[in-house]
């Protein structure tokens, strides 16, 4: 979520490590904060936190979308 390039990291990653070696990463998915029952309260952290992110062009998802990048680094 950090990255604004996040297949160009994993490209670096890759070659940086040894042959047979093993690129691991983790990566997290704010796009899954939800509490129950709902909460006006957390509602509005959401929007003001998805704001921020956006207004820097960041992603809160990238952790659901870190499988694809790998995938994208091979092809």
């Amino acid at each position: 979520m950090q990255m604004r390039d996040p297949v160009a990291i994993l490209e670096k990653m890759s070659a940086w490590t040894k042959q047979g070696g093993v690129v691991v990463a983790q990566e997290f998915d704010f796009g899954a904060i939800a509490v129950e029952p709902t909460c006006p309260a957390m509602g509005e952290f959401n929007r003001v936190f998805e704001g921020v992110f956006r207004g820097h062009g960041r992603n809160m998802r990238a952790g659901r979308q870190l499988p694809a990048q790998f995938e994208a680094r091979d092809s």
